[in-house]
């Protein structure tokens, strides 16, 4: 019996010993984030920018006013989302949003990934 088990654990041990491959560090890409132009143009990304936030973090939203949105935390992974509506005037509207991590070290590069998934949808229109 301990001869039939000798290999299993040297195989488990190698195993071990050798670190795993990780994958390569997530380059933010360092999307813009979206304008818009005109009150019709707003009300469109404004409205994206609301179904992308909740569906990138899983969460709905907790404040929501037609300048900001934030969302509640999620639970297994802990993102939480903010939108900002910020007046660059004559009639411009930057739609900036983030997605944070309420515990370091549990979200990798969600945080990153999210946020530049978010200003490419948004602006897309």
């Amino acid at each position: 019996m301990r001869k039939a088990l000798l290999p299993v654990v040297a195989v488990v041990i190698a195993g071990c010993a050798n670190p795993q491959s990780q994958r390569p560090a997530y380059t933010p890409m360092n999307t813009a984030a979206p304008t818009c132009g005109s009150s019709s143009e707003c009300s469109a990304m404004w409205s994206r920018a609301r179904d992308q936030i909740q569906a990138l973090t899983r969460m709905r939203l907790r404040v929501a006013t037609d300048a900001y949105m934030e969302t509640y935390v999620g639970h297994g992974v802990p993102l939480v989302g903010y939108v900002e509506r910020i007046d660059l005037g004559s009639g411009k509207y930057e739609i900036r949003g983030k997605v944070a991590c309420q515990r370091p070290g549990l979200c990798s590069d969600l945080p990153e990934r999210a946020t530049d998934l978010f200003n490419i949808n948004v602006g897309r229109g």
